[in-house]
């Protein structure tokens, strides 16, 4: 008995008994409470509410600002053959990023930006980088994930073009979210490459438009990922995963009457179950790995001058809003047990400039790499690609010394200089390149080596532009051994003067020369009276030239004193 009335006297028995009644005790205690102590404690409560949202936001704007130091915007040259595993293997990479807790609660994890911009010149693929981020890292990994492929670094810069005094900008976009939870995975698995439509939505731009799809993304843990795990329960449960959702799960508890059998468990035809069966693979299958939280955004802008007409300004403006709708549109694709849903982007030239990514939605690496990658279409026009195939230099491949010319730096595998044996060089070496590819530049490196370590070189460049660099680059000890052979000039030309040398060994080289030069109109006849000129003028001249041979040959006179001389003996002999 005195059990039971400790039971009826409780909190829970009067609850049982008289649930209203208690409702009103409440009701009228707290009432009381804030008539007593509200006017202090609720100004407290406010202070405290907003003084902790602006320390949180001090702290996300510091975080951010202490990545934009000295940031920096890879631009990725593609291959010619893109490898479609490749985007895998670089977010799977990139996921080394991930600082431990402590950091990450002191200063933040810092994030990725893949760019896809498109102007009237064609595509260019950036990714931008954290000045936190190692210089070197990302770059390994890109280049490692497809090989061939190459990277050029630069100071950050914004995707879309800066505003100026003559002209006004005019901008739309938006952001792409998750419209269902997080738990759910997009489509990541294709025939063919997800973002033909993506790379076809912008073509048409004008000579003003740019266009930039801009994914954000950073690695995350704990919590974050613990978060996504809860909203699975929530979605293989039945419940909501959303805050509205959840305050009706709470009112009105437990399936319906209807859809319960006759144990009193939730019924559901066959078709239901192969459904949630699909849904609960997926949402195992996507929570396996590491997960990535990303938000993507997309803006068209455009450049106009300040006093066009407003009736102007508005087609442009709705000419921009249909390009960045079809942009939207090509996320589609990747509809399957999640799709995106498109939110108006605010401000899109500083949101697209800042690169803040603040909450995004988790996606595993097999998503992340649908959405951001190297096309594999390999006819794709615009895209600027790396060319050749790049080969990492065999390990036995000479690299400095005193005997070995330098030819550059390996830009596949591990960076190492590269070189020749002069041995080697000597044994016909050709360069073959495009305009542009660095054949001067190579030949310049061989040139300055062998002067600097006093070998000889000739050097012949019908333009000139080598030799002018090459005489700039020259060392002091080199100037006085340098001769210039140049047309242009008003000084005394330099002469090279083929008779000079041993006597048979010096015809027979310019006999050679000639014969192949002439090597049409040559004859046995030709080659004996030339021979028999060089001679003759090494014999009865002190310092015979080449230009003596054409009054030998043609002047009667001249002959006949030059046969007096090969008459008469020599009185040194």
């Amino acid at each position: 008995m005195i059990l039971r009335r400790s039971v009826v006297d409780s909190l829970v028995g009067e609850l049982m008994t008289d649930p209203w009644g208690l409702i009103q005790a409440l009701l009228t205690t707290v009432w009381s409470w804030v008539r007593s102590w509200g006017f202090v404690a609720l100004p407290a409560l406010l202070v405290v509410v907003v003084g902790s949202w602006i320390l949180h936001r001090w702290r996300f704007l510091r975080c951010q600002d202490a990545l934009h130091e000295r940031a920096r915007v890879v631009t990725i040259l593609a291959p010619p053959t893109v490898d479609p595993g490749g985007a895998q293997a670089v977010w799977s990479n990139l996921v080394g990023l991930l600082r431990p807790k402590l950091q990450r609660l002191m200063r933040g994890q810092p994030q990725l930006a893949w760019e896809f911009v498109f102007d009237h010149d064609g595509l260019q693929i950036r990714l931008w980088v954290p000045g936190t981020v190692p210089p070197g890292m990302v770059e390994r990994a890109i280049e490692a994930a497809w090989p061939g492929a190459h990277t050029r670094s630069a100071p950050a810069s914004s995707p879309l073009p800066e505003p100026t005094d003559r002209h006004r900008h005019l901008a739309t976009g938006g952001v792409l979210r998750l419209a269902r939870s997080e738990a759910l995975p997009i489509r990541s698995e294709f025939d063919t490459d997800p973002i033909r439509a993506l790379l076809g939505a912008p073509v048409g731009l004008g000579v003003h438009e740019v266009a930039c799809v801009q994914v954000l993304a950073r690695p995350v843990t704990g919590r974050r990922v613990k978060r996504a795990r809860r909203a699975a329960r929530h979605l293989d449960a039945g419940r909501s995963t959303r805050m509205v959702g959840l305050i009706l799960d709470v009112i009105t508890p437990g399936p319906t009457p209807s859809a319960k059998n006759q144990a009193g468990l939730p019924k559901l035809d066959p078709q239901t179950s192969l459904e949630f069966n699909a849904q609960n693979r997926a949402i195992v299958s996507k929570q396996r790995g590491s997960q990535w939280e990303t938000i993507i955004r997309y803006a068209v802008a455009t450049t106009v001058p300040t006093d066009m007409p407003a009736e102007q300004v508005a087609r442009r403006r709705q000419q921009l809003r249909g390009k960045a709708h079809a942009i939207a549109s090509a996320f589609s694709v990747f509809t399957e047990h999640n799709h995106y849903r498109r939110r108006r982007l605010g401000a899109p030239l500083t949101a697209m400039a800042q690169r803040r990514l603040r909450r995004g939605d988790l996606l595993s690496i097999p998503e992340l790499a649908a959405v951001a990658h190297l096309p594999t279409d390999e006819g794709l026009p615009g895209l600027a690609r790396a060319g050749a195939k790049a080969v990492p230099p065999p390990p036995n491949t000479p690299t400095e010394g005193e005997l070995i010319r330098p030819v550059g730096i390996s830009d596949t595998g591990h960076a190492r200089p590269v070189g020749l044996q002069v041995s080697d060089a000597r044994h016909h070496l050709h360069v073959l390149g495009a305009t542009g590819s660095g054949k001067s530049t190579i030949l310049a490196r061989m040139i300055l080596a062998d002067a600097e370590h006093g070998r000889g070189a000739v050097v012949i460049d019908p333009k000139g532009d080598l030799i002018t660099d090459v005489l700039q680059r020259l060392p002091e000890h080199a100037a006085e051994k340098v001769v210039l052979f140049d047309a242009d000039t008003r000084g005394p030309v330099p002469c090279l003067n083929p008779l000079e040398g041993p006597k048979e060994a010096a015809v027979d080289n310019l006999v050679s020369v000639f014969s192949r030069v002439f090597s049409s109109a040559w004859g046995p006849r030709t080659e004996d009276i030339l021979r028999a000129g060089c001679l003759s003028l090494r014999a009865v001249s002190e310092a015979p030239t080449l230009a003596k041979l054409p009054d030998l040959l043609t002047d009667p006179t001249t002959r006949a004193r030059h046969q007096e001389k090969l008459r008469v003996p020599n009185k040194g002999s």
